[in-house]
């Protein structure tokens, strides 16, 4: 028997016919797939359709005509959402963590950071239209908005430009906040650039993401320790089961509890565990998800990445790339049911993928 897909929903596995072997995706679910229309006007730059919300609408912003324009799966043309974005430039979040337009899971709220001659800040889009975030400092600047809550009612982001990264959040009652920094034993971590929390759990309390450390064979700064707030404390690293720091939170659940990320010890890739997806769960309990995707064993792929979650954390979607140098990459889902999956687009399971969503 089985469940629907679309862009919209994914309901939970029926029972399959052979319990004992791992199942395929299409054994499980009907899969549609729909790709989004273009803009007509030549002098367009086009628009990065790669937000999407729990009523199905698949968000996206111009930048030549600063327009944010919503799409609905199955229906023909883009529809223009918003013609009156902040003045100024519209920045992508640093290092791909998430998009230029920011939403909650209900599609109430909208965040996005905008660039006023380098002084880069955010602005919120509620019911009474966009406006700069409320109760920032005076002398605010380089604060990049990373996440909202699935509810609209919280904003975390990261002061970027920092020496030593500060992590900050929003709460439509409480204003605005820096987090606690992280004490850490270790004086490395205490100068990472930026501690980017990149998920709030709806009431605000739980926070997940992670900081840059210098990279073991390069210059710059790579992505790793995985730290969790909890009601405003001083955070936390997480650990795997060997007390091992984790790298690389790049998905939560809706309330924190449950947390996606990929491989330990600082993105050495000569680590059996680079690339290897790891999920935690609060308590403490973990475990290594492999790069086994589709039965076809781990030596194929190079890395995969968590990039989202369902909001209980039963499933979860990324991107594994390939092991042979041709940068060739294949978006995946996972659940306990089936592992890793692959999520062919248009029958070719080999295409540059971008970053996959979940709602």
């Amino acid at each position: 028997m089985k469940a629907s897909l679309d862009l919209q929903r994914l309901t939970s596995p029926h029972e399959v016919a052979c319990p004992w072997q791992r199942p395929k995706l299409e054994d499980l679910y009907d899969v549609e797939q729909f790709e989004s229309p273009h803009l007509e006007d030549p002098h367009t730059a086009g628009v990065r359709m790669d937000v999407l919300v729990n009523d199905g609408r698949v968000l996206g912003v111009e930048f030549v005509e600063h327009k944010l324009y919503a799409w609905q799966p199955g229906s023909g043309q883009l529809a223009v959402e918003d013609d009156d974005l902040p003045e100024g430039g519209i920045v992508f979040a640093p290092y791909g963590q998430r998009t230029s337009t920011l939403a909650s899971s209900d599609g109430s709220t909208l965040a996005v950071t905008v660039d006023h001659a380098g002084r880069q800040l955010p602005y919120l889009k509620q019911a009474d239209g966009w406006s700069l975030l409320p109760g920032l400092p005076e002398d605010a600047w380089q604060l990049h908005a990373m996440n909202v809550s699935p509810n609209g009612e919280w904003v975390v982001g990261g002061q970027i430009a920092a020496v030593v990264g500060r992590s900050w959040i929003w709460g439509g009652t409480e204003g605005f906040a820096f987090l606690p920094p992280l004490q850490a034993a270790d004086s490395q971590l205490l100068h990472t650039g930026a501690w980017l929390p990149l998920h709030v759990s709806a009431d605000g309390q739980v926070l997940v993401g992670h900081g840059y450390v210098p990279g073991p064979f390069t210059a710059s700064s790579i992505p790793a320790y995985t730290v969790r707030w909890n009601r405003r404390e001083e955070p936390v690293l997480l650990r795997d089961g060997e007390g091992k720091l984790l790298d690389q939170a790049r998905a939560a659940s809706g309330d924190g509890r449950i947390v996606f990320g990929a491989g330990r010890e600082r993105g050495n890739p000569l680590h059996p565990y680079w690339g290897n997806p790891w999920y935690w769960i609060e308590g403490g309990q973990h475990a290594w998800l492999g790069r086994d995707l589709d039965g076809e064993g781990m030596g194929e792929w190079r890395y995969c990445m968590p990039k989202d979650s369902s909001a209980d954390g039963s499933v979860m979607v990324g991107v594994c790339s390939r092991n042979d140098g041709s940068h060739r990459e294949r978006a995946f889902m996972w659940t306990s049911h089936t592992g890793l999956v692959s999520l062919p687009v248009d029958g070719d399971p080999d295409i540059f993928v971008d970053i996959p969503t979940w709602a």
